[in-house]
């Protein structure tokens, strides 16, 4: 079973916290290989289960195998880019992307990750974390260019009533203000 996901603030993971994890993605192949996702129905006789046994047992390794692999892959990818954002933050040309790309790391690597992530978006991190290298190396080499690329989706700052969060705008002119701006809301907070 592969260790833990680096921690983003650089420091190894206890002994527990590493068995806890391993014994997570464990949990988690097995509920792939018995297709049990939350919800799905339980067998309720001898012979429902014995089928269900019948039809995991021998996919329990393949599986097994599959989560080891894609969390092996996303933690050298995770290494990589908090390697990557160690040496970018020594220079003061890409300060803005190194706290933006960490502010997006925190909510890619919650603390109970392997709990609730679905197989297949899981394998789609090393490739969340190669466009953060990627955006990391363009932010040292060109921070103008980066922060032009990054102003579509920088928040306004400005709320449009109060307790409500700032808006992210679309900025067309390199604007906040004005109608040279047209706002993008999530659908939650729309009326």
């Amino acid at each position: 079973m592969p260790p833990p996901f680096p921690s983003l603030d650089g420091a190894p993971p206890a002994r527990g916290q590493a068995d806890a994890f391993r014994a997570l993605v464990l949990a988690r192949s097995v509920d792939e290989a018995f297709k049990l996702a939350p919800g799905a129905p339980l067998p309720r006789t001898k012979a429902a289960f014995e089928a269900l046994v019948g039809e995991g047992s021998p996919l329990i390794e393949r599986a097994t195998r599959d989560w080891a692999n894609a969390v092996a892959v996303t933690s050298s990818e995770l290494a990589a880019t908090l390697a990557a954002l160690k040496a970018a933050s020594k220079g003061p040309s890409g300060a803005a992307a190194v706290r933006d790309i960490r502010s997006q790391l925190g909510h890619l690597f919650p603390a109970n990750l392997i709990e609730w992530i679905p197989f297949a978006r899981l394998l789609n991190y090393p490739r969340y974390l190669r466009a953060a290298q990627a955006r990391l190396s363009r932010a040292v080499a060109n921070p103008g260019k980066d922060a032009g690329k990054a102003a579509p989706f920088t928040p306004c700052g400005r709320p449009s009533s109060p307790g409500a969060p700032p808006c992210v705008t679309r900025r067309r002119r390199g604007s906040c203000g004005g109608s040279s701006r047209s706002s993008v809301w999530p659908s939650s907070l729309r009326r």
